[in-house]
């Protein structure tokens, strides 16, 4: 039994799945919600759209006690995306067939937030797959723990799930999946998914650059403006600029001259290197070679740093209450790779499967979920 349990990561990856499921019901029962903080902005886009027919948030924001400026054409702003809504939106309808409730209550809620958890579970499926087509499958099974247990998307995914960053994840190892199979139309919709949920994840854009050619650009194009068309009008209503995100219209905007990149990373609020170290040994990974994946090497790092220097560079690069630094939670796929370059250039063959996960998997999953628990207490 031990020996078909280590070698069929099945075992292993439902093992996760379990968890993550189990977490999600524990902590959304014990709160009796899942919609709070950013979350109630995202869900009230379901509510606003499918019971009141219209983009005015007025009394979303009264059941949620929540306060936004005012556009210019008297409606209260609703800056967050509507990408989440639409992955959530068939989950949230089938709740309502079933309870024909008012849209904020409890199942509604519930079941939301459980389908965040369950893209987040589709997303490991395919992580796996992506690593299996660059190492071998102990290693790949290792590393795809490492990702779920020992990083804030343990966190975003299975407790504060009524948010946008899982689903980024789960978007954007779709990305990769299309990327590596070279279906252009595909990578433009993920592509644009990824910008519709979270524009700043727009910068996965540069990860096609070894990708490109002439024959791809129409495709790719199509599929992205065919997904990311649907904001564009919503940024109309609420700035009067189908190109301008109300973001910027609140007077939030970038300091390129004056980053704070020090605090993002180490920051013992939630500095991202600081609790979720697991990001620091993925980084190393850019030092080695990776195999068949060279071409795509430098440009996810400059996807990385890019990133970096633009959280940093935000007028909100604290995060609010943020476990870890959530705004990088979507670029956890591009990470998988160095990461399994590392482990791989640090184990020999007499390394087992199973010394792999007493190594890696435990102490730094233990780490985490003490730091989660540690957040939970001190952040009510």
């Amino acid at each position: 039994m031990k020996r078909l349990f280590v070698e069929k990561p099945i075992f292993l990856l439902l093992v996760v799945f379990v968890l993550y499921i189990a977490t999600y019901i524990t902590h959304a029962t014990m709160l009796k919600q899942t919609v709070y903080g950013d979350g109630a902005y995202y869900f009230s886009w379901l509510h606003t759209i499918f019971f009141d027919h219209d983009m005015n948030f007025s009394n979303e924001y009264v059941q949620f006690n929540l306060t936004q400026p005012f556009a210019p054409n008297g409606l209260p702003i609703n800056k967050y995306a509507i990408g989440p809504s639409i992955l959530w939106a068939p989950f949230y309808l089938f709740t309502h067939a079933v309870f024909h409730q008012n849209g904020y209550t409890f199942p509604y809620q519930f079941i939301v937030g459980l389908s965040t958890v369950l893209y987040v579970i589709v997303g490991f499926v395919l992580l796996y797959r992506l690593l299996c087509t660059y190492t071998k499958p102990p290693l790949a099974v290792c590393v795809t723990l490492l990702i779920a247990l020992a990083t804030n998307l343990l966190f975003y995914g299975a407790i504060d799930t009524v948010n946008s960053h899982g689903l980024s994840f789960f978007v954007a190892t779709l990305f990769l999946t299309f990327l590596l199979q070279k279906q252009s139309f595909s990578i433009g919709i993920a592509l644009g998914f990824l910008a519709l949920i979270r524009p700043q994840d727009g910068i996965y854009a540069l990860i096609l650059l070894p990708y490109i050619k002439v024959k791809n650009i129409f495709p790719i194009l199509l599929g992205f403006i065919l997904v990311f068309g649907y904001q564009l009008p919503v940024w109309y209503v609420f700035t009067g600029n189908p190109f301008v995100s109300p973001y910027f219209a609140g007077g939030e905007t970038y300091t390129l001259l004056t980053p704070h990149i020090f605090q993002v990373l180490f920051s013992l609020e939630n500095g991202l290197f600081v609790y979720t170290p697991l990001c620091i040994i993925a980084g190393l990974g850019y030092i080695f070679s990776w195999k068949k994946y060279t071409k795509y090497k430098w440009v996810s790092l400059l996807v990385l740093l890019v990133s970096i220097y633009l959280v940093s560079s935000w007028s909100s690069w604290n995060q609010g209450a943020s476990y870890s630094g959530r705004m990088f939670v979507g670029l956890l796929p591009l990470l998988a790779f160095p990461l399994a370059s590392v482990i791989n250039k640090v184990t020999t063959k007499i390394v087992t499967p199973e010394m792999l996960y007493l190594i890696f998997v435990l102490p730094l999953g233990a780490i985490n979920g003490l730091l989660i628990f540690y957040f939970l207490l001190t952040h009510h």
